[in-house]
């Protein structure tokens, strides 16, 4: 149970909260925004959030961070011959995490006691997603190089997945697709997020595995430069689920 809810208790709720949010006309509200060769209509997270605020007493929301445990050697010079070493150990939390295709992030929103998570990469404006280091990839005119992410880049990003996070609860879903746009999308990152779990499963049996792995990525996936986060074919990602989960450990 969550929040003191029974299951039938909680799809009730969440059907409620669901249909009062899709009903909304944000049609007024609605921004563009240019890509280059098409234009997006979007909702700025501010907007959706005011709605669901107006419908809603009890809206939580949370930036989820990655716990990392920091090691720091510090060299003390005694004399002429002799130094001293000292290990400093203390844990830091950043607001991304750190996965084997690049960095991502997390929100959670809590309405009425019952939380729905989403999570986003962390990507530039031509939708590459980005690292905490730069690295190159293949495209029809030779490598490219990426920088490494910044920290405008993780916090845009943070506030893009928010507005997805609250979306998925219904003000402004039907903006993500034409038709069956509640079933479709809610399928989408549900299947993203089984092939990132399957993913970082194999990536950590071993370092041969890892590079198995990110090789079925990029076949499957080469517009996304393998990053399933940034797909949204859920038959492509039916397919990389499957092949991943035929990966067995290499030593």
């Amino acid at each position: 149970m969550e929040g003191g809810y029974s299951l039938e208790n909680i799809k009730q709720l969440e059907k409620t909260v669901f249909n009062t949010l899709y009903d909304i006309d944000t049609s007024e509200r609605e921004q563009v925004k240019e890509t280059g060769r098409t234009s997006l209509n979007y909702l700025p997270w501010a907007t959706v959030y005011s709605e669901v605020c107006k419908n809603f007493d009890d809206v939580k929301y949370e930036f989820l961070r990655q716990t990392k445990e920091v090691e720091e050697i510090i060299h003390t010079v005694v004399d002429e011959t002799t130094t001293r070493e000292k290990h400093i150990r203390y844990t830091e939390e950043l607001p991304y995490f750190d996965t084997p295709l690049g960095l991502e992030v997390r929100t959670r929103v809590t309405i009425n006691g019952i939380s729905k998570e989403m999570n986003l990469p962390v990507y530039n404006t031509s939708y590459k997603g980005l690292g905490s280091t730069p690295y190159e990839y293949d495209t029809k005119n030779g490598k490219a190089k990426l920088p490494a992410a910044r920290l405008d880049d993780i916090y845009k990003s943070i506030m893009r997945c928010f507005a997805k996070n609250l979306s998925m609860w219904g003000v402004g879903l039907h903006m993500w697709t034409k038709e069956d746009a509640a079933e479709s999308v809610l399928q989408m990152n549900k299947l993203q997020a089984e092939c990132m779990e399957v993913l970082n499963k194999k990536c950590a049996l071993s370092e041969k595995t890892k590079l198995k792995v990110m090789e079925i990525c990029k076949e499957v996936l080469p517009d996304e430069n393998g990053d399933p986060r940034l797909c949204d074919d859920n038959e492509k990602l039916k397919e990389l689920k499957k092949k991943l989960m035929a990966v067995r450990k290499i030593a």
